[in-house]
């Protein structure tokens, strides 16, 4: 998991890589990756509210990716936070 968080101009400051793993969907041999355009992201917490296991804002005002590759039961969650962000800052890549 990798852990960024967005400063007041947008800049991105990587935290820490902290797991580079991923979960396997058994059914496309692809595993999902969600991905913060930090530049974009005003930090509102719509998908904070929708999928807390992935995104957390914290005391500090900033978002936080807590898990880069959810598992494949969270998808539909995960897409509703991608259509749900106001800025669109939230997109999910294949790997």
């Amino acid at each position: 998991m990798s852990l960024s968080v967005t400063e007041g101009c947008g800049r991105v400051l990587e935290l820490a890589n902290l797991w580079s793993g991923g979960r396997i969907d058994g059914s496309r041999g692809l595993r999902l990756r969600v991905v913060v355009d930090f530049d974009t992201c005003r930090t509102n917490g719509v998908c904070t509210g929708i999928l807390p296991q992935v995104f957390e804002v914290r005391e500090d005002g900033y978002l936080y990716v807590l898990d880069e590759h959810p598992t494949e039961e969270l998808r539909g969650f995960v897409e509703q936070a991608v259509t749900s962000c106001p800025t669109r800052s939230i997109s999910i890549v294949e790997e």
